[in-house]
């Protein structure tokens, strides 16, 4: 049996957890160049289709929503509040060209633009996005689509409604 004074101590993380967020913002930002350039090596060879080059930048777009939704969160949890705005402020403009692409991946970047300014608890720019993602769900004719859209608008209703208890 060792005696605890010659016992080893486990050795600390080399990540403090006051760091997690700038290290996880840094692995977005590299996977990001990753697809980017994997991007921009399949549009510069013919022998991919045009639909396959096409179906591969709204993979990128998507990817990229995925990872800023991460990196506000990340700003948010150290304190820099102007960062996750301004990446909001950008993911806003961003958001009115995925609707000219695919009115799905619109609905997708609305809901997450509405989930992060509940979380950030701007209250009105949520309404405002839950206003839009409704008007959207009325003008599509799928109704198993709209039945599954309604879900996730209760979801961010049911959240406004916990975040201001």
């Amino acid at each position: 049996m060792r005696d605890s004074s010659t016992s080893r101590r486990r050795a600390a993380h080399p990540l403090r957890p006051a760091r997690y967020p700038d290290w996880i913002i840094e692995k977005t930002n590299h996977g990001l160049a990753e697809l980017e350039w994997r991007s921009q090596r399949i549009r510069a060879f013919d022998w991919y289709s045009a639909d396959y080059k096409r179906q591969d930048a709204r993979d990128l777009r998507a990817r990229y929503w995925q990872a800023w939704l991460i990196q506000v969160r990340c700003h948010r949890k150290a304190g820099r509040a102007q960062q996750a705005d301004a990446l909001l402020a950008s993911m806003e403009l961003s958001a009115p060209v995925m609707r000219k692409n695919s009115e799905s991946a619109y609905w997708d970047a609305l809901y997450t633009l509405a989930q992060l300014y509940i979380e950030g608890g701007e209250d009105a720019q949520a309404n405002q996005k839950l206003n839009e993602l409704r008007q959207l769900d009325a003008d599509n004719p799928d109704a198993t689509a709209r039945e599954l859209r309604a879900r996730r608008i209760q979801k961010l209703r049911e959240m406004i409604a916990e975040a201001g208890r």
